[in-house]
């Protein structure tokens, strides 16, 4: 059977560089002419091995002859293997669409050598990876251990890895910094580096934010990690302008004593888009961060702000910029802010107050060991139409000295929580729990769903005994649908069972009440828990799995 016109072009290719595109019939054809090729080079091989046999050596000439011919089958046989092998069929949308599924995914460890490796397998899949604009949109670059990737001399330039792009929104992420950063491995020598291989990663640096000053108008979102001597290069910025920038995070490593001072400023006021501000502030600081880093604060919808690593600085350090950048971000939606041990953060600032009134999220994350309400930034804060209130202790020991912030808070603004999260509160014993929580669930009477995490459950005796309905009786959290209680795995082996009543006090919500006030104590929907999966306590907590429309859910350690 005599090949189409394209399979006589693929059989003449030297190198196939894209996907190949063959009817039925000429696979069939293909597979019919390897099969012949296939016996025809055993037949070969036979023959060669009866000479052999027959007169115990072969004359140079006809060994010659025969190995040619066999290498010509050889190659013949390949050339078809090569045009008939699946992954060589796979339509150039499908080939794109697997190497944005490897090369973006976030179930491996996003890394660029990934994607280069996979442009070295073939010229066609090289091709075909240069003709995927999506994959070349995004990068990740730590000059600690991907300067040789692309920023050696004979390596492909970030500029050419952008330009693949072709237009397509970039989001990157860059670690500017021979410092280690997050107890990384592969960069625990970075910090014996002598100076001179320091001053190369400067230029490298340098190299990388000159590449982004020319498609700046392609960036959506950007995270920088950088040295406080590499974050004056990010002032190339100031004039720029940003059409798609959404996102943009920034953290500053402090890696020497010279690095105290103030920070050259970085302006980023062209970016009519910018909705998302993600700040770390560094340890040690002269001046937060915050003060000399400008964006349109009214235009945000969503700010995180890291004080953590604030710990030990100064009592004179000014902390006043957190709240007056937090009163001109009038249009937030959702706030995160970490504290670190550091007790005295937003201790006396009078006049000081911020207004939010589009604020629907608040996540507070403590790492103090008293929890003073003087010391609160809720006590500056007003959000009138908040409805997710989430409050984190990092502390291994923490006391709650004082927490009637929350208290205030929730009067002040006159809100209705839909969502309350108190996550490793500080809580070590009952008459804590009884005087200092209890009062603030009170106080959020408006709440649907509610969850706790301790490190032991039996200190939720009393907040059970407080949420078990019955008629007549104070109740807290009346409206709950949703309960999430969980027990973190401790290496003190404390006591994570679940307390006996909370079935009952689950059996006691399961159907909607009306008080004699005329209001309705809310059916429960769903319930989430921890347990240890050897307690007797699962027999019985397995009767609340019968409950008609009921969601429940466990989680054991």
């Amino acid at each position: 059977m005599p090949f189409s016109h394209a399979v006589g072009y693929y059989l003449g290719l030297a190198q196939i560089e894209w996907p190949v595109n063959l009817t039925h019939s000429d696979i069939s054809c293909l597979q019919t002419s390897l099969s012949e090729f296939e016996v025809l080079l055993a037949q070969t091989h036979h023959i060669d091995q009866m000479l052999m046999q027959m007169t115990g050596s072969k004359s140079p000439e006809i060994a010659a002859k025969i190995d040619g011919w066999m290498q010509q089958l050889s190659t013949v046989i390949a050339m078809h293997r090569n045009i008939l092998s699946p992954i060589r069929r796979v339509p150039l949308e499908i080939l794109s669409l697997i190497f944005e599924l490897v090369c973006l995914t976030n179930y491996i460890e996003y890394d660029p050598g990934y994607i280069l490796a996979v442009g070295g397998a073939c010229k066609a899949w090289r091709n075909a990876l240069y003709a995927t604009p999506r994959v070349w949109s995004r990068l990740y670059l730590d000059i600690r251990s991907h300067w040789r990737i692309l920023l050696d001399d004979d390596a492909p330039s970030v500029k050419q890895w952008f330009s693949r792009s072709l237009g397509m929104p970039l989001d990157i992420e860059l670690v500017l910094t021979t410092q280690v950063v997050d107890d990384d491995p592969e960069s625990r020598f970075a910090s014996s580096w002598p100076p001179v291989v320091n001053i190369a990663l400067m230029h490298k640096a340098r190299c990388v934010i000159d590449s982004l000053v020319e498609f700046s108008p392609q960036i959506r979102s950007i995270e920088i990690t950088a040295s406080a001597e590499m974050f004056a290069l990010l002032t190339c910025f100031n004039e720029l302008e940003f059409p798609l920038l959404e996102t943009i995070s920034l953290t500053i490593v402090i890696e020497s004593i010279q690095a105290f001072g103030p920070y050259v400023p970085l302006t980023l006021l062209k970016a009519p888009k910018l909705r998302d501000v993600r700040v770390v502030e560094p340890a040690n600081a002269f001046r937060p961060v915050l003060d000399d880093f400008h964006v349109p604060l009214a235009q945000l919808t969503s700010l995180r702000l890291d004080l953590r690593k604030m710990d030990g600085v100064s009592e004179g350090l000014p902390l006043n910029g957190f709240v007056e950048v937090l009163s001109e971000c009038r249009n937030l939606i959702t706030l995160e802010i970490l504290i670190g041990e550091y007790h005295s953060v937003f201790r006396s600032l009078p006049n000081l107050s911020s207004s939010l009134p589009h604020l629907r999220s608040l996540e507070l994350s403590y790492n103090k060991v008293i929890w003073e309400a003087s010391n609160s930034l809720l006590q500056y804060i007003t959000a009138p139409k908040l409805e997710h209130l989430a409050l984190r202790c990092d502390a291994p020991y923490c006391y709650i000295a004082d927490a009637s912030d929350l208290v205030d808070f929730q009067v002040r603004s006159s809100i209705t929580l839909r969502s309350l999260e108190l996550v490793d509160f500080p809580i070590s014993d009952n008459e804590v729990f009884s005087s200092r929580v209890l009062p603030i669930l009170a106080a959020c009477p408006s709440v649907r769903s509610f969850g706790m995490r301790l490190d032991e459950f039996v200190r939720l005796a009393v907040l059970i005994k407080a949420m078990t309905y019955t008629r007549g009786q104070p109740l807290i959290l009346p409206y709950i649908t949703h309960l999430v209680l969980r027990a973190t795995d401790s290496i003190y082996g404390l006591d994570w069972e679940c307390p006996s009543e909370i079935v009952p006090m689950i059996l006691s919500r399961i159907r909607g009440e009306e008080e004699t006030d005329g209001k309705v104590v809310a059916r429960l929907q769903k319930v989430v828990l921890t347990e240890v999966e050897s307690t007797d306590e699962i027999r019985e907590i397995r009767e609340i799995y019968d409950i008609p429309d009921l969601d429940v859910h466990m989680e054991f350690i």
